[in-house]
């Protein structure tokens, strides 16, 4: 089992620098396997009582640095490995300015610290959760960080309870071609990809969505198919992604109108059985790849571990069992049927009522 890890700040701490690193230097721990019960989380920053923390850390992680800031900006570094794949791996960071203002994880080239993805920026520079849209986590309204961490998948939502982010780093279906890829192509090859969004709106069955919801998806250092040459050269950083945003354009049936490739199911189109807004029955379909006719971008497998929900059974946190495994939740997105007239089938339309839920095995 994987780690769940919720983790609730107290309202109205001071917003600093100094708290920024200490919220960071409480989650660094769980990830280097200090701390393993809330208990030991800081309780002049952490509402303990409303946190959660439960599990084991897999072995997948590793090299986690301790928090630390550059007087403006909080952060640490970690690895993770592929769940198939040992001698592949990423470079990841959290980073936050410190007031809150883009909070964010990002992946990269395994020991270069370079190629950061959904945003390309350093952990010491303003980014974005997705390539477009930072996100601003102000510690005195109340922040929850969400982890799902798993051998497979490392999914993270954050809130203030006006603004919410979630990323989901997951490790697709590695195949012979990956092998291929690291040992003649890109020696910091990992089949790991990476989807993100923003919703202003905040996630609830009422509101829609705003002008500023974004979503993306990406990749790092991959190759083009047809001349198998690697798509970033090392040290790269300014176009180390290739994603979707409020730009692209879904309709209810799926297709759209843009040059982009993104995840299936579709992320903006509704996803349900039975009638509509009643939402009694759930389904779980494992996300997969759309290459939608992009031929500089390979095709890769099916995540391991993520799968698309029915809209609407939960909250960011949440957890629910299938016979004896247990799967937690992350409301990413609104989505819905794309038949406003404004901004029809765009992430911003209003007519984008319902919350796209995820889930990934714990």
């Amino acid at each position: 089992m994987g780690v769940i890890l919720q983790y609730k700040t107290i309202p109205s701490i001071t917003n600093d620098i100094n708290t920024q690193t200490a919220i960071f230097s409480d989650i660094q721990k769980v990830f280097s396997g200090t701390y393993t019960s809330k208990n030991s989380f800081n309780s002049s920053y952490c509402d303990i009582a409303n946190s959660t923390l439960t599990g084991t850390m897999p072995t997948e992680y590793s090299a986690i640095t301790l928090a630390t800031n550059n007087g403006s900006y909080a952060y640490f570094y970690f690895k993770k490995a592929h769940k198939n794949q040992s001698t592949m791996k990423k470079q990841y960071f959290m980073g936050s300015r410190y007031d809150g203002y883009a909070t964010r994880l990002a992946f990269g080239k395994e020991d270069a610290y370079t190629n950061w993805a959904p945003s390309a920026t350093a952990p010491t520079g303003n980014g974005n959760i997705t390539s477009s849209t930072p996100i601003s986590m102000n510690p005195g309204n109340g922040i929850t960080y969400t982890f799902f961490i798993t051998a497979e998948t490392l999914a993270f939502h954050v809130t203030d309870d006006q603004t919410a982010g979630a990323q989901v780093f997951w490790d697709y279906q590695d195949t012979a071609m990956d092998t291929y890829v690291k040992a003649n192509i890109e020696t910091k090859h990992c089949p790991t990809a990476c989807f993100a969004a923003v919703t202003h709106s905040y996630y609830n069955s009422t509101s829609v969505a705003t002008t500023s919801d974004t979503l993306g998806a990406f990749l790092t250092t991959y190759y083009d198919p047809a001349t198998l040459l690697a798509y970033h050269n090392a040290g790269g950083s300014a176009a180390n992604y290739w994603d979707v945003n409020s730009g692209f354009n879904m309709d209810y049936g799926g297709q759209h109108n843009g040059g982009f490739w993104t995840i299936s199911p579709a992320p903006w189109s509704p996803h349900y059985l039975g009638v509509a807004g009643a939402d009694q029955i759930s389904v779980m379909k494992r996300v997969g790849w759309q290459q939608n006719g992009q031929t500089t971008i390979p095709t890769i497998g099916d995540a391991l571990n993520f799968y698309r929900l029915s809209d609407n059974v939960g909250n960011s946190g949440d957890t629910f069992t299938v016979g004896s495994d247990t799967y937690g939740i992350i409301v990413m997105h609104k989505c819905g049927d794309g038949a406003s007239t404004v901004n029809a089938g765009y992430a911003n339309s209003p007519a984008n009522t319902r919350n796209a839920c995820y889930a990934v095995k714990i």
